[in-house]
């Protein structure tokens, strides 16, 4: 039986605007035209409220849903009485729209199917209750000063939200590895 992918909110914006974040195992999946992908109406419903109070790059509520409607890779699950039940056990997960997203995978897999999840979500990820194919893809950052002026290390998880002259959202990932080698900082890319 064929693998089916769960998609939460995040990896359904991400593919829909081309956002270099979505990694490249998540990418391999909705680049793929055979991938069968699940879509619980709690992430649509969550996608829809991201888009409408602007806070990513898609433009409207409508082109969202009619990226959805003509991607016919993607099934829209519905919220049945099932998933709430399933949900109920899922206290692992407090946010309760992750909770019916997992839940929804959860409730699939009990029906026999192959399920993973595309998702950039910590607690999802520690749950353990779904395979995850990991969405977010980040880099490490060594050099750069932290709001107190030391010097530190991390991990940088960012979004290009408004371009600028000199990034512009269309811009690869070697594109802001350059741009931040000028501040000073070193980059390596982790998928």
């Amino acid at each position: 039986m064929a693998t089916k992918y769960i998609v939460d909110t995040h990896a359904l914006i991400w593919h829909f605007e081309g956002n270099s974040l979505l990694g490249a195992s998540a990418k391999a999946v909705t680049s793929n035209p055979n991938s069968e992908l699940i879509l619980p109406a709690v992430a649509l419903a969550e996608a829809m409220f991201i888009v409408e109070k602007g806070r990513c790059l898609l433009t409207s509520v409508r082109d969202l849903l009619d990226d959805v409607h003509a991607d016919n890779r993607i099934n829209i699950f519905p919220l049945t009485s099932g998933i709430l039940e399933e949900s109920a056990s899922l206290t692992i997960i407090p946010e309760i729209h992750d909770r019916l997203i997992v839940a929804t995978g959860v409730y699939l897999q009990n029906l026999g199917e192959t399920i993973e999840i595309l998702t950039k979500d910590k607690i999802i990820t520690a749950s353990a209750l779904l395979t995850v194919c990991e969405v977010r893809r980040c880099i490490a950052v060594s050099g750069f000063r932290d709001r107190t002026g030391r010097r530190g290390r991390g991990v940088l998880r960012f979004r290009v939200k408004t371009p600028s002259p000199t990034l512009k959202a269309s811009n690869s990932l070697s594109d802001l590895f350059d741009a931040f080698k000028v501040g000073g900082c070193n980059l390596v890319q982790k998928t």
